[in-house]
């Protein structure tokens, strides 16, 4: 089988140019959500709900339920482990410059097209819970901007003003989206790869069986 097919320096370096996007989209989502939509005791700043300004302490509060942040990290460090699974696998056939058989082929095509449809879930969820987040905080009459800017503190750390920014919590979500997009590419690629493999095993045995087919003739 044409080894050179995955293994050539052309592919290899697509490879590892995809692979360090990934790793770069799927870090900024991760941090991203910890530093910029997260609180002390785990409060989540997506889809908070009644946000008011209470009549005691004359400060805005609100509350949070929502698990998605949560939920955002744990798939954002699911994809760096599965991409790091990714490389070391794909690594291992470009350094003994052999071809993977089918069956490791199926394995990174299902994923990456799972990881492909996790990052298009984790981007959704980010999106619409910064959109109904937004809206809450615009009834106090400010931008969403500005209250965010403003801080938080929780009733544990009352001293400890947390900030956030807005344009960093957009970046965190448009780089959910471009880390759907690349396992998309990923599984695209991987789904070429197996249809390759297949095409190639084809023309083997076609190539085989000629020459027998003359003997058994002769």
């Amino acid at each position: 089988m044409d080894s050179n097919f995955m293994n050539s320096t052309a592919n290899r370096q697509r490879f590892a140019v995809w692979s360090l996007c990934t790793l770069i989209a799927s870090s900024i989502v991760t941090f991203g959500v910890l530093n910029q939509l997260m609180l002390e005791e785990r409060v989540c700043l997506l889809y908070v709900d009644n946000y008011h300004k209470d009549g005691e302490s004359h400060t805005f509060i609100f509350e949070s339920r929502s698990i998605s942040c949560m939920q955002s990290v744990i798939l954002g460090s699911f994809s760096i482990f599965s991409l790091l699974a990714v490389v070391i696998v794909r690594g291992f056939y470009m350094l003994q410059n052999i071809y993977p058989p089918k069956n490791i082929l199926i394995v990174l095509n299902v994923l990456a097209s799972c990881l492909a449809t996790v990052g298009v879930y984790l981007a959704t969820i980010l999106l619409l819970g910064v959109v109904k987040t937004c809206s809450e905080f615009e009834k106090s009459g400010k931008s969403c901007n500005d209250v965010l800017g403003e801080g938080f503190f929780t009733q544990n750390g009352i001293y400890l003003i947390h900030l956030k920014n807005y344009k960093k919590i957009m970046i965190t979500i448009v780089s959910a989206w471009v880390l759907a997009l690349l396992w998309g590419i990923g599984a695209v690629k991987e789904s070429y790869n197996l249809w390759k493999n297949e095409h190639t095993v084809s023309e083997n045995i076609a190539d085989e069986a000629v020459p027998l087919l003359a003997n058994y003739e002769a």
